[in-house]
């Protein structure tokens, strides 16, 4: 992935190897952060999320348990005084995730060069070869959104990808979030409005190129045909 002003490149193919055998299940995290910090409600909480859990993914833990509740800043899902749900950011977070790891997908190693820390990537291959890329853009003092381009180590790139993503007005927004173009603000029955957004991302030269506003989660899947597939975690 090339990222400017920050530059980075993301090859992956090879799959992840871990010393931890056995998996591991984390019964209890939260995000605790008193809600006028305005840090465990926030756009923020979901681009941690997302980054944190592809992490725990990596060392070997199958499990997350988040903390919930009905009220709290932490809570993922919270209800309004109506009994509707309220969706927090933290929420569609695990949403992405997901979606992300669907159809036994197993993580990949992933090169990133940047030069900038708080762009993060990962890169997980599904039993059936689809590949999926997930790149975070957790960079608060960025203001231009970055060039990312995603090379596979080998197989000859033809197919076009898919792209989706998690966005908000900041990093400091408590509802308008948007995955894939669709919001669960104002859900009364816990479905998200709005039509599902797939931007077309067509290959060049072997390499998909997409731009990534700062404060934003964008998710490139790619179709088997696109390269061979790789070995399961071991």
């Amino acid at each position: 992935v090339a990222c400017l002003p920050s530059r980075a490149l993301f090859t992956f193919d090879q799959p992840m190897w871990t010393l931890i055998l056995s998996p591991i299940t984390l019964g209890l995290l939260w995000f605790v952060v008193p809600a006028s910090c305005q840090v465990s409600d926030v756009m923020a909480s979901a681009l941690w999320g997302v980054d944190y859990m592809f992490f725990l993914a990596s060392i070997n833990v199958s499990k997350v348990n988040f903390h919930g509740g009905p009220h709290g800043p932490y809570t993922p899902l919270g209800y309004n005084a109506n009994g509707t749900p309220d969706v927090r950011p933290l929420y569609y977070a695990m949403l992405a995730f997901t979606e992300a790891t669907a159809g036994g997908a197993v993580i990949v190693n992933t090169t990133v060069a940047t030069t900038n820390d708080l762009i993060r990537a990962w890169a997980v291959r599904a039993a059936d070869g689809t590949r999926r890329v997930v790149v975070v853009h957790k960079a608060v003092n960025s203001t231009a959104a970055c060039a990312v381009t995603v090379r596979p180590e080998s197989g000859a790139a033809s197919a076009p990808g898919k792209l989706v993503r998690l966005a908000a007005a900041s990093f400091l927004s408590k509802y308008g979030l948007t995955w894939a173009g669709q919001t669960f603000d104002g859900t009364t029955d816990g479905r998200p409005s709005g039509q599902r957004v797939e931007e077309p991302v067509s290959p060049a030269g072997g390499v998909w190129t997409f731009h990534l506003a700062p404060g934003t989660v964008a998710m490139l899947t790619l179709s088997a045909a696109a390269g061979p597939r790789a070995h399961p975690l071991q």
